[in-house]
């Protein structure tokens, strides 16, 4: 690794020289500056990686790398169970619906919060670690997705009003957990009671198309219907 060899940089009288000292997989390379009165020193990691740091930190043990051992760490213990990873496109599907059942029901940020931890759905305990999850639900997952996809695999509760544990959560397609949210409207026509998707998917129209006819507030038949086109 190269590096400025600066005469000016080297260690003050009132310093312990510690140049060529190796500490964990930080070794010293020279003396830098003091900063608030407090010495750092220029670093080589043992990734190569050069580095300016607090020398008390490193020398105590505080400081153990440039930083690259907490990633390698961090990337470990993703992968303890095979599915996890620091880089959100390595993650496997399965450990991300995990993931974001956890943020809707725990993190106070997260745009659907309100609509599930903000209104007690919960999380059985033993799911918040995911080797149970994967334990209770990952044959099932692997069933559904050979039958209808990868990316038409959600995990959904039958009732909605209860928490996410495994007597009360399942594998549904984008259309079948469309069809069972709590607030999905419904259209009874000629003694025939659908939600919005499922009309959407009978009448071969976007279901867009027949929410903006309730909308604009048509009656039940032109619902379903449509308008009729004036023959010219």
């Amino acid at each position: 690794m190269i590096y400025n060899d600066d005469m000016s940089n080297h260690c003050p009288k009132n310093q312990i020289d510690i140049s060529k000292k190796k500490f964990n997989r930080l070794t010293a390379i020279q003396f830098k500056e003091f900063r608030n009165g407090r010495p750092y020193w220029l670093f080589e990691c043992k990734c190569r990686k050069l580095k300016v740091l607090l020398k008390g930190n490193v020398v105590s043990g505080h400081t153990k790398s440039c930083g690259c051992l907490n990633s390698e760490l961090s990337f470990k213990r993703c992968y303890k169970h095979g599915m996890g990873s620091g880089d959100k496109k390595r993650r496997n599907r399965f450990y991300v619906i995990w993931m974001n059942m956890k943020s809707r029901c725990l993190n106070r940020n997260n745009s659907a919060y309100q609509n599930y931890g903000g209104r007690g759905i919960e999380i059985n305990n033993s799911w918040l670690k995911f080797i149970n999850f994967k334990k209770d639900m990952f044959k099932s997952y692997q069933k559904h997705i050979k039958n209808f996809g990868i990316k038409n695999t959600l995990i959904d509760r039958i009732n909605n009003n209860k928490g996410y544990h495994k007597s009360n959560c399942h594998w549904t397609t984008i259309i079948e957990q469309a069809n069972n949210k709590r607030d999905n409207i419904k259209l009874t026509y000629d003694k025939e009671t659908l939600t919005l998707i499922e009309w959407a998917d009978k009448l071969g129209v976007h279901y867009e198309t027949i929410r903006r006819r309730i909308k604009r507030k048509w009656p039940i038949e032109k619902i379903i219907h449509g308008k009729k086109r004036k023959r010219i």
